[in-house]
C-alpha cells in the first residue's frame, strides 16, 4: 500500500526534473497548469469516495466474496446509484473545468487548448474509475486495488519521462495519461467486469432498496461543495499565477505544487488506508479502539510528513548537482520552505476531516466555501500587488494554517470530546 503511494512520488520527481531539460519555462508552465486540474481527483478521494467506502464496508461482510455480494439487492443498488452519481459528477467536472480552460487560456494557441480539453475528458473518465477503486476497497479488495495502483504509476510515469525525452512536449502528458486509462479499463474489465456488470444489472432490478436520497445525497452535496471550494483552496494556484504572472511564474509554483502533491499522497498513506476503519469502530462503538487508531495514524502521519520533506530538500539539491538551471526554475528557498511546512497543517486537517465524516457528517463546508474564496483572493492580491514570491508564499502560508488547522479542529472538538465521553 505504500508502495501504490511511493511510485508517484518517484516519477514526479522525475518528470518534473524531465520538464526542466526538455520544456521551456513557459511550456513548463502550462504543463504544471495541466497537472493541477489532475491533482482535483485527490480531493474526491478524500471526500466524495470515503462516504462510499464507508457505507459499502458496513454492508459488505470482508470475509464474502464481492462476486456473491452481487446477489444482495441493497449492495447492488447501491453500486449502480454509486456509479450513476460517479457519472454525473464527473460530467459537471468536465463542464466546469472546460469553461475554466477556455477563459484562463484564450491567449495560447488552438492545439493547447484542444489538447487540454482531452486531457479533461480523460480526468473524468480516472474519475470514475477511481470511485470504482475506492468501493472496491470497501468491499475488501484491498489487496486487488493496491496491485492495480502500483501498475498503474508506473505505466503512467514510465511512459510520462520517455515521452519528454523524446522531445513530445506537452502532448507527453496526454498521451501518457490515455495509455494509463487504457491500461486500468483493460485491466479492470478482464478482472471484475462481469461482477461489476451483475452488480448493475441486479442494482437496475432492485433500485428502490437502496435509498441515495435519504442515506447518501445530503452528505454527498456537502462534500460537494467542499470539494469545489476545497478545489480553489489548494488546486487553484497554478491557474491564477498563470493567469495573472503569466506561464512562467506558474511554472515556478506548478514544479513546487507538483512535490507538495506527492508528498501528500504518500503521506495521507496511513489516512487512505485506516479511516475506512472509523466507521468500524464507531457502528461497533469500540471507543477505545477508535482512540488509539486515531492517535497512532496522527503519529505515524507526522512521521511521515516529516521524512518526506526532508528526503525531497535531499533530492532537489541532488537534482540541482545534475542541473544546476533547476532552482530557477522553482519559487525562493523561503517560499518552498513556507509551503512545505503547510502539508502538516492539511493532513492534520484531512485525518480530522475522515474521523468526523465517519459518523455520516460534513460539518467541514462552511469552512470549504471560507477557504474556496479566501485563498484564491489572497494569492491574486498578492501576486497582482507584488512580483516577489515570498509575498505569494506568505498569503498561502497564513491561510493554510488558519484553514487547515485551527478551524478544522474547532468543528472537530465536538466529535474528539464525545470520544473522550464515551471511553469514561
Amino acid at each position: 500500500y505504500f508502495f501504490s503511494r511511493l511510485m508517484p512520488l518517484i516519477f514526479g520527481f522525475i518528470a518534473a526534473y524531465c520538464s526542466t531539460l526538455y520544456l521551456s519555462k513557459e511550456e513548463q508552465g502550462v504543463f504544471f497548469l495541466m497537472l493541477s486540474f489532475v491533482s482535483a481527483q485527490v480531493i474526491f478521494e478524500g471526500g466524495m469516495y470515503f462516504q462510499m467506502q464507508q457505507k459499502l464496508a458496513t454492508l459488505v461482510n470482508i470475509k464474502d466474496d464481492l462476486i456473491e455480494g452481487y446477489k444482495n439487492p441493497k449492495i447492488s443498488a447501491l453500486w449502480f446509484k454509486s456509479i450513476t452519481f460517479l457519472i454525473l459528477a464527473s460530467l459537471i467536472y468536465l463542464i466546469f473545468t472546460f469553461f475554466l480552460a477556455r477563459y484562463m487560456m484564450s491567449g495560447l494557441t488552438f492545439q493547447v487548448i484542444f489538447n487540454l480539453e482531452l486531457f479533461f475528458f480523460l480526468i473524468s473518465i480516472r474519475f470514475v474509475i477511481s470511485g470504482i477503486e475506492a468501493m472496491l476497497e470497501g468491499s475488501g479488495y484491498r489487496v486487488y486495488v493496491t496491485r492495480i495502483k502500483i501498475l498503474y504509476a508506473f505505466i503512467n510515469g514510465m511512459a510520462l519521462c520517455i515521452l519528454l525525452i523524446f522531445d513530445y512536449g506537452l502532448n507527453s502528458l496526454l498521451i501518457s495519461y490515455f495509455i494509463a486509462i487504457a491500461f486500468l479499463l483493460f485491466f479492470h474489465a478482464i478482472n471484475q467486469g462481469k461482477t461489476l456488470i451483475k452488480l448493475v444489472i441486479n442494482g437496475i432490478k432492485n433500485h428502490n432498496r437502496f435509498s441515495w436520497r435519504d442515506e447518501m445525497l445530503s452528505v454527498q452535496i456537502r462534500l460537494g461543495v467542499s470539494w469545489i471550494f476545497g478545489y480553489f483552496t489548494h488546486q487553484s494556484m497554478v491557474p491564477i499565477l498563470f493567469y495573472i504572472s503569466g506561464p512562467v511564474v506558474a511554472g515556478q509554483f506548478g514544479f513546487l505544487m507538483s512535490i507538495v502533491n506527492a508528498i501528500k499522497s504518500l503521506s495521507s498513506t496511513f489516512i487512505a488506508k485506516e479511516s475506512p476503519l472509523f466507521g468500524s469502530y464507531i457502528s461497533s462503538k469500540n471507543y477505545y479502539g477508535l482512540k488509539l487508531l486515531l492517535q497512532n495514524l496522527l503519529l505515524r502521519t507526522l512521521v511521515l510528513v516529516t521524512s518526506l520533506i526532508m528526503l525531497s530538500l535531499i533530492g532537489l539539491w541532488v537534482l540541482s548537482l545534475l542541473n544546476p538551471d533547476i532552482f530557477s526554475r522553482l519559487p525562493s528557498t523561503m517560499t518552498i520552505i513556507l509551503i512545505l511546512i503547510c502539508i502538516f497543517f492539511m493532513q492534520i486537517n484531512l485525518i480530522l476531516a475522515n474521523f468526523v465524516r465517519a459518523h455520516n457528517k460534513e460539518p467541514f463546508m462552511l469552512i470549504g466555501i471560507i477557504g474556496g474564496i479566501i485563498t484564491p483572493l489572497s494569492i491574486a492580491l498578492a501576486s497582482y500587488i507584488s512580483t516577489n514570491d515570498i509575498a505569494i508564499g506568505l498569503a498561502i502560508f497564513i491561510t493554510w494554517i488558519s484553514l487547515g488547522l485551527i478551524f478544522p479542529w474547532i468543528i472537530a472538538r465536538e466529535y474528539l470530546n464525545l470520544l473522550r465521553t464515551n471511553i469514561d
